[in-house]
């Protein structure tokens, strides 16, 4: 599996994520079906999760798979949240509630993972473990204490969180082009 098309799909999907917050922000409409939409946006965040992962740029150790694999959990947690809001309102503010934590945990021990490969340099080496930090001190709070969207603080704070992922594509793009070019070998 090549990591590219993955971070690609990813960005993609996450930044149409982000300009959806924004859009709503501006005062855009919620259309009735954009639950559906939003479901898709996560798996889109999982595809820039899973780039990370194919890409070697984590490495294969304990902490990477872990790290990985709660986060996996966390954004499919996530889809089917949104996916469930209006049928399962219940099940769904169970995924909410659990989703972000188990992201938030997943990319904070594969962000550690991929500071201790060394295979990233400058600020590419630092985006997935800021957005697992953004998770549990900025993301979740804004949430909490805005009562989550649509109140302005809430979507701006998943804005940033949608604009962090593409981040991580981005990193996941140019560094395995660096980590190439410099001879060293990579899983994509």
């Amino acid at each position: 599996m090549n990591a590219r098309p993955l971070a690609s799909v990813g960005a993609a999907l996450a930044g149409l994520g982000a300009l959806y917050a924004f859009a709503l922000l501006l005062g855009m409409p919620d259309p009735a079906w954009s639950y559906l939409a939003r479901g898709v946006v996560h798996l889109g965040e999982l595809a820039v999760l899973l780039a990370v992962a194919v890409s070697g740029l984590a490495g294969s150790g304990v902490l990477a798979r872990v790290g990985v694999g709660l986060a996996v959990l966390g954004q499919l947690a996530l889809a089917v949240a949104e996916w469930t809001l209006l049928s399962a309102p219940d099940l769904s503010l169970a995924l909410f509630a659990v989703g972000p934590i188990l992201t938030g945990l997943g990319l904070v021990l594969t962000g550690i993972a991929v500071l201790r490969t060394g295979l990233l340099t400058g600020w590419h080496r630092w985006t997935v473990l800021a957005l697992g930090a953004y998770v549990f001190l900025v993301m979740m709070p804004a949430i909490i204490v805005s009562g989550g969207p649509p109140a302005p603080l809430g979507l701006w704070a998943l804005a940033v969180w949608g604009l962090l992922w593409v981040l991580i594509a981005v990193s996941v793009l140019t560094g395995t082009t660096a980590v190439r070019r410099a001879g060293a070998p990579t899983a994509a």
